[in-house]
């Protein structure tokens, strides 16, 4: 899926959750769209899950400063998400996002992962 990551892994996750139909979990919930997280293992942090249940109503930035609070970056690092191969929009609705690039299972799968951004960090 990505140049920057892992194919196995992502194709492992894919699988794991290809057979589960998340469609009955939705209809419960139907203000509210279904992600599913796969997160580089460089990554240093403590995300409780990997699927989340997100309000139609928020921001993907809003969505991410809420996933961010669980991963332990240092100051030269920053983050990039891809969906599809694709970067997201920031700016769009999770709702939008969501009817975008959702699989017929009902997810939506956001890769996370690292990189060097400012050099490297000495001392």
């Amino acid at each position: 899926m990505s140049i920057f990551f892992n194919n196995v892994i992502i194709e492992q996750e894919i699988q794991q959750t290809k057979n589960n139909d998340y469609s009955s979990l939705l209809e419960r919930h139907p203000d509210k769209v279904l992600f599913y997280l796969i997160i580089d293992k460089n990554i240093d942090h403590s995300i409780p899950q990997k699927k989340f249940l997100v309000p139609k109503t928020y921001t993907f930035t809003y969505f991410i400063q809420k996933i961010r609070k669980f991963i332990h970056l240092r100051k030269d690092e920053g983050l990039f998400y891809l969906i599809n191969n694709e970067v997201p929009l920031m700016s769009s609705n999770v709702n939008f996002i969501y009817y975008k690039y959702k699989n017929p299972n009902g997810l939506v799968y956001i890769i996370i992962f690292k990189e060097t951004l400012f050099g490297k960090n000495i001392g």
